[in-house]
Parts: C-alpha cells; structure tokens; sequence
C-alpha cells in the first residue's frame, strides 16, 4: 500500500489519491482494532505492542486529517 501511495504522489487531487487515504484510514484503524483486541482479549504482550499502536493511530489521524482537508497535501 505504500508503495502504491508514492506512485501516485504527483496526483494529489484525483480521486484515485483519496482512495488510497482511505485505504491507508481503513487498514489502519482495523490494524490498531487487531491489536487492542489481541491485547485485551486474548491478553498478547510485547515490548513493541504499544509503539506499534501510536503509531499506527498516528497514521490513522493524519489520514483523517487529509481527508477533511478536502484534497491530500503533497509531502516531500
């Protein structure tokens, strides 16, 4: 997925660029939902369980943010 985000980083006013945010929106919040579940539910640890949720959260929001923007800014 990240890899077909930077293909089209020269497009950032096209539909298909706000498809893939929402992709990227979607992957990552079920990623951070599979996470808390398996930490809560089935009681998971790890030393890298908690960076990995911020992060992927982190990357949830600024998709969001993108989104609301009403076009995706370029980065870079």
């Amino acid at each position: 997925m990240g890899f077909a985000c930077w293909l089209a980083r020269d497009a950032s006013d096209t539909s298909a660029a706000r498809a893939l945010i929402m992709a990227m929106l979607l992957y990552d919040a079920v990623f951070v939902a599979l996470l808390l579940s398996a930490r809560l539910a089935a009681g998971l640890t790890g030393i890298a369980l908690w960076p990995t949720v911020v992060l992927h959260l982190g990357l949830a929001v600024s998709s969001l943010f993108c989104l609301r923007q009403g076009s995706v800014a370029r980065v870079g």
